[in-house]
């Protein structure tokens, strides 16, 4: 058996046709799954909403505090509404701009004394909500309050048509909304757009890669040729004979034990690791504008892989997102990815051990489809905006309106989603005038004639542009995705110990608030803007994940150094100054005259610093967090005792 210590986890996706038997039932489920997970919400803002009355009638200071604290944020909203609306519209002419930059400046200044008095509040309130935990009463009346949070999801339990493992992976879901809540994100309703999940912990004990192959009474996958994998034979052969069935059991026949079980076609590209256990199953289902796509990702617990490469063998990356610019000098370093050479955009920067320099660039292929996915999507918009101007105008008589219809249409002007004016079409085709009726229809379908005749300029209708611009994203996207698994795969195969900076990325890319921002141009704030623009496209953080999952797969270790001043340090002198144009590419170190790309500068500090940490015995964990084991996030949750099915 083996430890948790020798243990990894991960998980393989495949692709799935549509279901055959149990079709309906599935979609019956994940239906059932989305509104167990609503209802569970529910639960937790009740209880949440009656927390915050228990402590505000243990806590007399604690009324007076919020509502200070409320009262001095929206002031602070109004400010930074304005600050943000100056900034955006910038006079021209010496004067004008004084005047405006005088104004801001006043501003900023009445807002950061604001700013200062809410952080002030909110650190007083949490004071006094900690204080709360030492009050005998009050905590009393919390246990009560949890034991009727409690009784309250026992009692959905009992009444969820969901099958009982589900269950525990929409608890799941719940519990992760719950912890991720924070006061600028709270806890929201899930609105039902097609998406759907069923799957979870599969039976009470982990079974292994050979059960699910044979009679497993949850999961089942019919046995795939072992020459489905195997290189030698031709690729057409090999996919034909990776086409399975995966087999879900959805629930169990009433007054039996005979499982009901749903089927897809399925293309099993990869195996599975031998001897391996599968402790969790889902089956995804992703709506791409009308078309939907379903996907099965099996989670694996397997022996961690031995490395058996040279422990000298180290590769430092700087992660980013730079613009570069094609009148900058180009660094003599090799490129990953050397088939699309008009990318702009930089991802990694690297050095390894033996001195060898490289970078990935985002491909201008990828960059191209999002920004034609984003002309569609402007197209679109304009075209809305426009049959919202014609609605309103034709259905401005209210009073002529049926009361269904006049109700439904009363807030037309806020409508933004097109969802929205399809169903006004589809619901009220009968009621609305002619000429709204075919407005709205050749909006979405196309273009027909005078006399009513569909043209066949299916292009020129919502419907086809929304299936265009949904199929532009998913392509970039998943070329994106192949882009990052291939480079991260060949990093994993060459080198040992991979090296990255510890930066937490959402706090990197945060922008700083209106009344502590400094005033930049138009240039610097179009820059700024590409800049963000750029990041989305990239997706850094996709590009690090892929980077430690495919180093985990194949063993391999990763080491997490401190981010500060990697790039800011000279790596010739060790002189660390800051400058003024940190966009730029190049920089001169006034210690020692050195010019230096800031990124291939990065790389180099990096590699010390790992370098210089795996000396010291033991601090590859201490770096590290995900070098220790650690416990599945299944590992404390079990079949519910009470009303549960079993096979």
């Amino acid at each position: 058996m083996m430890s948790s210590s020798d243990t990894q986890t991960l998980v393989y996706q495949y692709g799935l046709r549509r279901p055959g038997e149990g079709a309906e039932i599935a979609h019956e489920q994940m239906r059932a799954a989305h509104t167990l997970y609503n209802n569970m919400i529910e639960i937790e803002h009740d209880t949440a909403d009656a927390r915050d009355a228990l402590q505000l009638r243990f806590s007399p200071d604690l009324g007076p505090a919020i509502e200070e604290k409320d009262a001095k944020i929206a002031s602070l909203g109004e400010l930074r509404a304005q600050i943000k609306a100056l900034k955006g519209n910038r006079p021209k002419g010496a004067e004008a701009l004084a005047a405006h930059k005088a104004e801001s400046k006043r501003l900023q200044a009445e807002a950061r004394p604001l700013a200062e008095a809410v952080k002030i509040l909110k650190e007083r309130i949490r004071i006094l909500r900690v204080e709360l935990r030492d009050n005998e009463g009050y905590r009393s009346a919390d246990a009560a309050l949890n034991a009727e949070r409690k009784a309250s999801y026992q009692a959905i339990y009992d009444g969820h048509a969901v099958f009982w493992p589900f269950y525990n992976t929409v608890k799941a879901s719940v519990d992760q909304a719950v912890k991720a809540t924070r006061p600028w994100m709270p806890l929201r309703f899930s609105r039902w757009t097609g998406d759907g999940q069923i799957g979870g912990q599969i039976g009470t004990k982990k079974p292994s890669e050979e059960a699910i192959f044979g009679d497993h009474p949850y999961f089942q996958i019919d046995p795939v040729d072992p020459r489905a994998w195997d290189p030698a034979v031709p690729r057409g052969e090999r996919r034909r004979l990776q086409r399975t069935t995966m087999r879900l059991r959805l629930g169990t026949v009433p007054h039996t034990r005979k499982p009901i079980w749903a089927e897809w076609p399925m293309i099993m590209h990869r195996p599975l690791p031998e001897r391996c256990g599968v402790p969790t199953v889902t089956v995804n289902r992703r709506m791409h504008a009308d078309s939907e796509k379903w996907t099965a990702q099996v989670t694996v617990q397997t022996q961690r892989s031995s490395t058996g490469l040279d422990r000298g063998k180290t590769i430092a990356l700087d992660l980013g997102w730079r613009t570069l610019d094609t009148s900058e000098p180009a660094t003599s370093a090799r490129r990953f990815e050397s088939r699309d050479e008009s990318g702009e955009v930089r991802v990694f920067f690297w050095r390894d051990s033996s001195g060898a320099t490289g970078e990935l660039r985002l491909p201008a292929s990828i960059q191209s489809s999002f920004d034609h996915a984003n002309d569609i999507r402007s197209r679109r918009d304009k075209e809305q905006d426009d049959l919202r101007v014609f609605l309103l105008g034709a259905l401005q008589d209210r009073n002529a309106l049926p009361d269904e219809l006049r109700e439904h249409v009363s807030h037309l002007w806020q409508w933004r989603a097109p969802g929205r004016f399809v169903a006004l079409w589809r619901r009220f085709g009968d009621v609305l005038p002619e000429a709204v009726r075919d407005r709205l229809r050749d909006w979405y379908h196309g273009g027909h004639d005078e006399d009513g005749n569909y043209t066949g300029d299916v292009y020129s209708g919502d419907r086809h542009r929304w299936q265009y611009e949904t199929g532009c994203r998913r392509k970039a996207l998943g070329h994106r995705r192949e882009v990052w698994r291939r480079f991260a795969a060949w990093v994993a195969e060459t080198y040992d110990y991979i090296i990255i900076e510890r930066f937490h990325l959402p706090a990197v890319i945060k922008k700083p608030e209106p009344e502590v921002a400094p005033d930049v141009s138009d240039l610097e704030a179009m820059q700024q803007n590409r800049a963000s623009g750029q990041r989305v496209k990239a997706a850094p953080g996709e590009a690090r994940s892929a980077l430690v999952s495919a180093a985990r797969r194949r063993g391999r270790h990763v080491l997490e150094v401190p981010a500060e001043y990697t790039t800011m340090r000279c790596a010739a002198c060790g002189h660390c100054e800051p400058w003024t144009k940190p966009a730029e590419l190049w920089h001169t170190c006034a210690g020692c005259g050195v010019r230096f790309d800031q990124d291939a500068n990065a790389a180099i500090n990096i590699l010390a610093r790992g370098e210089a940490m795996l000396q010291v015995p033991g601090s590859l964990e201490a770096a590290n967090p995900a070098e220790a084991p650690r416990k599945p996030k299944w590992a404390k949750r079990h079949k519910p005792k009470d009303g549960a099915d079993d096979a």
